[in-house]
């Protein structure tokens, strides 16, 4: 382990079975064999989420900046749109 002292030591301190640690840290290291950040299916599935949603966020709030100011017309801004949610469900 990182910290050199013993597993058991170490579970005790944070109130947990010495085989719970040992599977944390298993874990751990096949998380960083494999290439991965430690990031599961359900977090990556949840950060598209996030960032499809952050998309049009970004487009609702752009939209009425620019159509006040005359720069893109509503055609514009569906392709726009359009654009984006094919960039989104190519990484889905």
């Amino acid at each position: 382990m990182i910290t050199g002292r013993a597993a058991s030591t170490v579970a005790r301190e944070l109130g947990v079975i010495e085989a719970t640690l040992g599977r944390w840290v298993n874990m751990f290291k096949a998380s960083q064999d494999d290439g991965e950040a430690g990031i599961t299916e359900t977090e990556k599935a949840e950060l598209l989420r996030l960032r499809k949603e952050n998309a049009d966020l970004k487009l609702d709030r752009a939209f009425p900046k620019k159509t006040s100011l005359g720069h893109v017309s509503p055609v514009d801004f569906e392709l726009q749109y359009s654009k984006r949610n094919a960039v989104f469900a190519k990484a889905a």
